[in-house]
């Protein structure tokens, strides 16, 4: 996404860890979206 253009470097933050309800951890990384769109439905930052 971020190659393509719809992301931008700030948008990307710092990696994360979750825990899974079996009990395990999983990495992540945390993304600021600012328009999300599902189906007819678009939600934009304002």
């Amino acid at each position: 996404m971020l190659k393509n253009g719809y992301l931008k470097k700030e948008d990307i933050g710092e990696r994360e860890y979750d825990t899974l309800a079996n009990g395990n951890i999983t990495e992540g990384v945390i993304i600021n979206l600012k328009t999300i769109e599902i189906g007819s439905y678009i939600k934009s930052e304002k």
